[in-house]
This record gives structure tokens, C-alpha cells and sequence, in this order.
């Protein structure tokens, strides 16, 4: 896979670690059938969300986040890279990897068990270190576009309860072809910037997000550490319940990032709970959550059924959005302040 990368390409050799893990038994073949994907839509909506039930995560989600009962020596969580390929663990004796440097930085590529989309791969820092959300995590990203433009990178959060299933080893996950519904969203014209060749939008979706759109790879780092800097300082110094996820896309010549801004203290509606009681991450945030069976065949099939009914679990995906949104268009004048200070960083960067 070394050699795929040196002499076709960084998309070559993802494509070629899948085929490999597959071949392994990392990955079952077939791992697409196991998926189940329900468009949900509302006259209200501006943009179409839709669900994941991927069957064969359900086991894996519910017993991946607690304490590990084995770790090879010199690993201090699952996935650090002493558990690849190692003998005396199942869940990884078919695992493989291959090494990268991103911003300077060494990464190592591995893919889940459990895929939930084309190419689903993690970028994981071979040093074990807490999950950051800096220039220098965000250029890395950037850079991996640079060598993948057909891949959205998803940055989860850096504090538990917000995505973040292993906060203590960053690690960011990429697909293929990824492009969920908070892509389609609209901007909002009351909240317009623009500036040092970086524009910002707030968009009309449920949960307050900030795109951000620029042909400057730097300018993009600094734009998206900037307004995640500023939200989780907020006015009153640091907030600790304060995070963020963000997913970002290359098109030709220019960078898109969807800022969405987090706060643990926001816990989703009973009735989102009874679709998504996993924590909210990501893919959720960004309008297509990811869902897991029941436990027992009736539940299951009460489930499902439920996931039929439209327009109705489309209001829920809806208000369980909004209420997860600690960003709110209808305290303008926060965000503006925030938008203000991402420029002037820019602005200050440039001189």
C-alpha cells in the first residue's frame, strides 16, 4: 500500500486497504448490504434528512467506548497503532494500516470494523494524544484533501458526549462520496461575511452552522481554529462544556468547511432519544443520523417500521437538531461577534 501511495495516489491506496481488509476478514465482504439508508422528508424542510441503520455496528457501538480488557504493550487505548494487526486480539489480528505524514505530522490510515460509507477510513496520529481542533490538526486535514479532493474529511469533537467515542487519541474519520444533507442547506442572508478571500455563511438548517468557503488552504486552517477558539472561549473565558465537529470538502480549487458549534450541555429531545441514544456526533449533526438495532427481533422490528413514517421522523430528526444547537439565529448579534473575530484573526494573519 506504501508503494500505491508513492506511484498512484492517495485515493489508490485507500481503495487498496479496503480491498486488503476485506480480503483479511477485517471487514466483511458484502459490508454494503448490511446498511439500510430511509430518506426522511417534511414540506418544512429546506433539506432532505435521511438515517443510517448499519446492523452489523449495533454490537460494536454499544461496547466499543468502554475500558479496554486488553492492550498490547505500549498501547494506551484501542487505537493506538501497537493493536494492529495483533495476534492476540480478534478485533484486530486482520487489521491493516499504512503511513502517511499529514502537516508535518506522522498518521497512520486504518478503517473501521464497521464501515458506514465508501471508503470509510480513520486518520489516526501515531502519538498518543488528546483529540485537537488547531491550525495544525485543520491543515493536516486540509492536506489530505490536497491528495484525496474525492473524500470529505468529518472532524469530531475533543471532549466526550459530543461525538469524540475516544477523546484521549485524536483521530479523524474520512469517506468517500460523502455529502450529507447539511450540504445542501442555504445561506442565510442576514449572516453574510466576506473577506481576506474567505467567505462566511450561516445557513437555514436546524442546527446553527457556519460554511466557510476560501481557495487558501491557510486561510481555511485559520478561519475554522479561529471560530472554534473564539466559541470555546466565549465571553466569560473558557467554557468547557464548549466543542465543535466539522466536516470539509475540496471542490477544484476551493475549500468548504460546515462549522457545527457544540455544547455537551444540550441533550437532544426524549423523542430524538427514542431514534438516536448513542451521543451525537458528526454524521448526526450534519442531518443523517446513524442508527442502531434493538436488541431483541420484536424492538427491531417496531424500530424499523417507525423509520417508514414520513413526515414524521423528519420533524423529530428536525427538533432534535435545533435543540442540540447552542448557536441560536435568534441571538444574532453572538454570532456576528463570532463571524467578526474569525475575520479579524484573518485579517491580523495576513500582516
Amino acid at each position: 500500500m506504501q508503494r500505491v501511495l508513492s506511484e498512484r495516489g492517495l485515493d489508490a491506496a485507500i481503495h487498496a486497504l479496503h480491498e486488503t481488509v476485506i480480503q483479511t476478514g477485517h471487514i466483511q465482504d458484502g459490508w454494503q448490504r448490511h446498511i439500510t439508508h430511509r430518506t426522511h422528508t417534511d414540506e418544512n424542510d429546506q433539506v432532505a434528512f435521511y438515517s443510517m441503520v448499519n446492523h452489523g455496528r449495533s454490537h460494536y457501538s454499544r461496547t466499543y467506548s468502554q475500558p479496554a480488557a486488553y492492550l498490547p504493550e505500549g498501547a494506551l487505548c484501542k487505537i493506538c497503532p501497537q493493536n494492529v494487526a495483533d495476534p492476540n486480539n480478534s478485533a484486530n489480528v486482520h487489521l491493516r494500516t499504512f503511513d502517511m505524514t499529514l502537516n508535518g505530522e506522522a498518521y497512520f490510515i486504518q478503517p473501521p470494523p464497521y464501515p458506514y460509507g465508501e471508503c470509510h477510513v480513520m486518520l489516526i496520529e501515531h502519538q498518543h494524544r488528546d483529540m485537537h481542533h488547531d491550525e495544525g490538526s485543520v491543515k493536516a486535514n486540509l492536506e489530505f484533501l490536497d491528495g484525496a479532493p474525492a473524500f470529505t474529511v468529518c472532524q469530531n469533537s475533543d471532549i466526550h458526549g459530543a461525538g469524540a467515542t475516544i477523546p484521549q487519541h485524536h483521530h479523524v474519520p474520512v469517506m468517500r462520496n460523502f455529502s450529507p444533507p447539511v450540504m445542501s442547506a442555504q445561506p442565510l442572508p442576514a449572516f453574510h461575511l466576506t473577506a481576506q478571500g474567505v467567505e462566511l455563511n450561516i445557513l437555514d438548517y436546524p442546527f446553527t452552522t457556519i460554511k466557510v468557503t476560501t481557495k487558501d488552504k491557510d486561510t481555511m486552517a485559520k478561519a475554522v481554529a479561529s471560530l472554534i477558539g473564539h466559541w470555546k472561549q466565549g465571553e466569560k473565558g473558557r467554557m468547557p462544556n464548549r466543542t465543535a465537529n466539522y466536516i470539509m470538502r475540496k471542490g477544484g480549487d476551493e475549500y468548504c468547511a460546515w462549522v457545527f458549534m457544540r455544547d455537551v450541555s444540550y441533550q437532544p429531545t426524549q423523542e430524538f432519544l427514542t431514534l438516536k441514544s448513542e451521543y451525537c456526533g458528526y454524521i448526526d449533526i450534519a442531518g443523517c443520523p446513524l442508527l442502531s438495532d434493538k436488541k431483541t427481533e420484536a424492538e427491531q422490528a417496531v424500530f424499523l417500521a417507525r423509520l417508514e413514517e414520513n413526515p414524521q421522523v423528519a420533524q423529530t430528526i428536525r427538533a432534535g437538531l435545533k435543540q442540540l444547537s447552542p448557536l441560536s439565529t435568534d441571538r444574532p448579534d453572538e454570532i456576528h461577534s463570532l463571524l467578526q473575530s474569525c475575520l479579524a484573526d484573518i485579517h491580523a494573519r495576513a500582516f
